[in-house]
């Protein structure tokens, strides 16, 4: 809620930029506890997580003095380090002209709901894009989130003038836990040869990863019918690893087959990946110790000769 204290205007326009994932749905804007239509603004509102649209309004008659209360509600998607980040734009006093009161005071109360015990909440105040020094925070204050159940941080500006600065939520886990976790690749990083000698077929899989941190468990083959069936577990370990192309190959086994037409299947954590069919031919005819007759009639006919002389 923002209170104000008309100086001799008859109608005001306001502005408010929220969040770029809020829900546009429950956006509410009152005065004085009474709802007025708002709609979207054409500029944007820089900060340090990317632009924020802002909404508008336009308050006729003004009244001596009023309060403004925005509502809304926005799905925090969790960032590739499992962390949360909110921020509330505060410094839009920055846009305006130096009518203020002797100083502005803001109040900040984060309630941590159903966060893990093990996570932790970072409150700091923040500049605009642009205008920090080293460290992107002025203040910065860090809690465990087991500690209690919210936190209030209050924000003041200098002597006459706005507050300048936006108000940054972190929610991240304390303890990263290293472990081994369930890895299915795609298709593309999985190659497959076939050899076939003398009727027995190997099939050799082979695995390109990114880095160096998976191991395989090749697992067996199963067959139904005339189609094999390999179900290989493949994990990935979340700490450090070697930032290295790896590959790993296993050869599978089926056996001396029969003739005929038979297929091999590729799974990972029981998800298929690839397959290949493939025929085996039926062996060469082997000679035996018999003659073609012919031949036996022209070996009589010589014998026959050979006793006349």
């Amino acid at each position: 809620m923002y209170p104000f204290e008309n100086v001799n205007f008859d109608k005001v326009k306001m502005y408010f930029p929220v969040p770029y994932n809020v829900d546009w749905n429950t956006v509410k804007v009152y005065v004085n506890e009474k709802p007025v239509k708002w709609r979207i603004s054409d500029w944007k509102y820089e900060t340090i997580i990317g632009e924020y649209p802002v909404i508008e309004w336009t308050i006729f008659p003004l009244p001596n003095k009023f309060n403004v209360t925005v509502v809304y509600e926005q799905e925090v998607e969790p960032l590739s380090d499992g962390s949360f980040k909110i921020l509330y734009a505060m410094a839009t006093g920055r846009f305006l002209n130096q009518t203020y009161a002797k100083q502005c005071v803001a109040e900040v109360k984060v309630a941590f709901g159903n966060l893990p015990p093990n996570f932790k909440i970072k409150i700091a105040s923040v500049p605009p894009p642009g205008t920090f020094f080293e460290n992107m925070y002025s203040t910065e204050v860090e809690v465990e989130a087991d500690c209690c159940g919210e936190v209030i941080f209050r924000k003041a500006s200098k002597p006459f003038e706005p507050l300048k600065e936006d108000i940054l939520i972190t929610a991240f886990p304390a303890e990263i836990e290293e472990k081994w976790i369930p890895y299915t690749p795609d298709s593309e990083s999985v190659d497959m040869e076939l050899e076939i000698r003398d009727n027995e077929v190997n099939v050799t899989v082979s695995i390109t990863f990114r880095h160096s941190g998976f191991k395989v468990a090749w697992g067996d083959v199963t067959r139904q019918g005339n189609k094999f069936i390999a179900d290989a577990e493949i994990y990935e370990w979340t700490g450090p690893v070697l930032q290295v192309i790896t590959t790993k190959k296993h050869t599978y086994n089926l056996g001396k087959l029969k003739p005929g037409s038979y297929k091999f299947e590729f799974k990972v954590n029981g998800v298929k990946l690839k397959e290949i069919s493939f025929t085996v031919a039926s062996s060469s005819t082997a000679c035996t110790g018999a003659l073609p007759p012919l031949i036996l009639a022209i070996a009589a006919t010589l014998a026959l000769a050979r006793f006349k002389l």
